[in-house]
């Protein structure tokens, strides 16, 4: 079972904040979860991890795109890495891999790259 709460704000005719005892001008009452924020207080379940992954790549803003082929295994790690002009390095883990995820991020700086996977090739060809 996951715990919720209620969070509520208040803001008067100035537009400031208020914590004051009696009626405030407007109320918002939000519902809080473990995943996210919904305003209508109805429960959610919190997206695939597909979904997410799908999502995030939707949003990012990606520097450049790279063929998989180009990462480097450190197997040490278990990551696949790639140069980012920072100086540090994007990073992928193997199970990312294995989920098919696209963008790879560098712990340095706000830059990502999307991975270009290699076709599959059809059975018999």
């Amino acid at each position: 079972m996951t715990g919720t709460s209620t969070v509520v704000l208040q803001q008067s005719d100035d537009g400031r904040e208020s914590s004051q005892q009696g009626q405030p001008d407007s109320v918002i009452k939000l519902k809080t979860g473990p995943s996210e924020i919904d305003p209508k207080g109805a429960s959610s379940q919190p997206p695939s991890a597909s979904a997410a992954a799908a999502a995030a790549a939707a949003v990012v803003s990606v520097y450049e795109e790279v063929p998989f082929a180009d990462l480097e295994f450190v197997e040490d790690d278990g990551m696949y890495y790639y140069e980012c002009p920072c100086g540090d390095m994007f990073e992928l883990s193997v199970e990312q891999v294995a989920r098919g995820e696209e963008i790879a991020r560098c712990p340095s700086c706000s830059l990502a790259i999307r991975v270009i996977y290699p076709q599959a090739q059809p059975e018999g060809k």
